[in-house]
């Protein structure tokens, strides 16, 4: 059994249903921001628009990929950079759901998602995990 396998089997129920709400939010933001590209494009380059969406798509996917694998320093950068995205989603919210309802749904259950995910990797079994890879 190789290391990645042992970690696979030693992942907490609270890591698990962690990286199945990030990964399901960020394929959420996938369809979002598709469904947003003609509004978003029309008032920045499309091409500036795909480069920076894969960015940040491929760095929360190795964010979230190295909470997996026990790395607090991961968990408390998503914490960090989630509450630093707050005060700029909550006053575009509403614009969206008016513009694009659809999106503006997928949105909020992106948002919540995240909340829930954060709340699971913070308490139960994810504190053990988490103090036994210090």
């Amino acid at each position: 059994m190789t290391e990645t396998e042992a970690n696979r089997h030693a992942e907490p129920r609270n890591i698990a249903w962690f990286a199945r709400l990030t990964y399901t939010a960020l394929g959420l933001g996938i369809i979002v921001s598709a469904l947003e590209y003609d509004h978003v494009s029309a008032i920045a380059d499309p091409k500036a628009i795909l480069v920076t969406t894969a960015i940040i798509f491929l760095f929360f996917f190795v964010l979230i990929w190295q909470v997996q694998r026990g790395r607090g320093w991961a968990r408390w950068a998503y914490l960090v950079l989630f509450v630093i995205g707050i005060p700029f989603y909550l006053p575009q919210v509403s614009d969206l759901l008016e513009r694009n309802p659809t999106a503006g749904g997928l949105s909020l259950l992106q948002f919540v998602l995240q909340i829930a995910a954060l709340v699971l990797v913070f308490t139960g079994e994810a504190r053990a995990y988490f103090a036994k890879r210090r």
